[in-house]
């Protein structure tokens, strides 16, 4: 694991956080919803393809491959 920046431990984060977020949206729609995914199928793929997308960013950030300037405290 990389030594990170106060800038990549953000931007770490930020991924983290947002990807957290669409999951619980996904999970109450699901609950909310006799658990079934009342949403068409493109919508719920994109949510899915997102918090995939935050998750790999973070894993890079962490994996220190993500600096695009984020190295400048």
């Amino acid at each position: 694991m990389a030594n990170l920046t106060i800038k990549q431990q953000d931007e770490l984060h930020q991924n983290i956080s947002q990807a957290l977020a669409s999951f619980m949206i996904l999970s109450q729609h699901f609950e909310d919803n006799g658990n079934k995914f009342i949403m068409s199928g493109e919508i719920t793929r994109n949510a899915l393809w997102n918090i995939q997308t935050l998750l790999e960013n973070a894993d890079k950030i962490i994996e220190g491959e993500i600096t695009r300037g984020l190295n400048n405290d």
